[in-house]
């Protein structure tokens, strides 16, 4: 994969063009194939910047040619040829989904059930008009926790869009594809990764401000009391959590990133953390092994969770609410 960043440049050593057909398979042989719209399979030699040894610099003599003709779009902070798929593939979509919307379908028919979704989306006048109220049950909510494990269940359950230090999901075994098994790493950060919650040079500082600024303002949408004060509240726990998390190095260690773990090991790590609560709110309760990712960081993140005022988490889980809807919300809440 070739792929150009603006803090950093990293890519495979070699750039594999998958070749992506424009139309959909067929078994019907009399039928037309569509022609590869990037390319045959292979290796894409012209990539190269034979200009370089392979033996003083690979990544660059294997992909320096492309990235010396290659910009980066003024409006994405990374590109590379996942990103040219990704916004080929959306762009397709789009068309799709557009005629649909405009066509409109039978009652009942999915062609109907896409352009209402489709339509509703584009009906900023009536998202304005509701306001909130969308999320204000999940709102009354939260405020209403007074527990950490009540707060655990409502982070668990499907369909409530916040943050939280310990994320848990299902994929497939890294190491077993023939299943799938549960899968802990570590999140719950608002800025992109910890550094920027720890280093104190360049723009860092001015972002965390803008940052504590930016919650504030929502919280203030939401009629939260004292939005200021939970703003400086929520950045500080935030700085906590960033603090507990690995170095974006260490993640990239995958001999480092699989721990296979049983519910009593995992329990062993932070004995006070409400692990059952956890489980059972995401209908895991039956599972026995779980695959951590940051291990040497879940306890800390556990420890941290308990140790912190619940009157806290409502204020930094009411704030990713909002945030995470914003798509869906008023046209203020950005």
């Amino acid at each position: 994969m070739m792929m150009l960043t603006r803090r950093a440049m990293g890519a495979s050593s070699v750039a594999l063009l998958a070749g992506c057909a424009t139309g959909a398979a067929t078994e019907d042989a009399a039928a037309p194939s569509a022609p590869a719209a990037i390319g045959a399979w292979g290796v894409d030699l012209t990539a190269r910047d034979e200009s370089v040894k392979p033996g003083d610099d690979f990544f660059r003599y294997a992909n320096g040619g492309w990235m010396q003709r290659t910009q980066i779009p003024a409006d994405r902070t990374r590109w590379g040829t996942f990103d040219i798929l990704r916004e080929k593939a959306d762009n397709d979509a789009r068309v799709i989904i557009e005629e649909v919307a405009l066509a409109g379908g039978q009652p009942g028919s999915n062609q109907q059930k896409i352009a209402d979704f489709y339509n509703s989306f584009l009906n900023q006048q009536q998202i304005d008009a509701a306001g909130l109220a969308p999320i204000q049950p999940e709102i009354d909510e939260i405020a209403a926790l007074r527990n950490h494990e009540d707060t655990i269940r409502l982070v668990a359950r499907p369909g409530v869009a916040v943050n939280f230090p310990i994320a848990i999901f299902v994929g497939l075994d890294e190491r077993n594809p023939n299943r799938y098994i549960t899968n802990m790493v570590h999140a719950g950060l608002g800025l992109p990764e910890r550094e920027y919650y720890r280093r104190t040079d360049g723009e860092f500082p001015n972002i965390r401000r803008e940052y504590e600024a930016h919650i504030a303002r929502l919280l203030t949408l939401a009629n939260q009391r004292d939005p200021a004060g939970q703003a400086r509240r929520i950045v500080a726990l935030e700085t906590q959590i960033a603090e507990r998390h690995w170095p974006i190095a260490d993640r990239r260690d995958r001999s480092r990133t699989y721990n296979l773990k049983t519910r009593a090991e995992i329990r062993a790590l932070a004995p006070s953390f409400p692990w059952d609560a956890a489980f059972d709110g995401q209908g895991l309760g039956a599972i026995e092994e779980v695959v951590i990712s940051e291990l040497s960081a879940m306890g800390p993140l556990a420890n941290l969770y308990v140790q912190t005022p619940v009157s806290t988490w409502k204020s930094y889980l009411t704030y990713h609410l909002i945030r995470n809807n914003a798509a869906v919300l008023p046209k203020n809440v950005d």
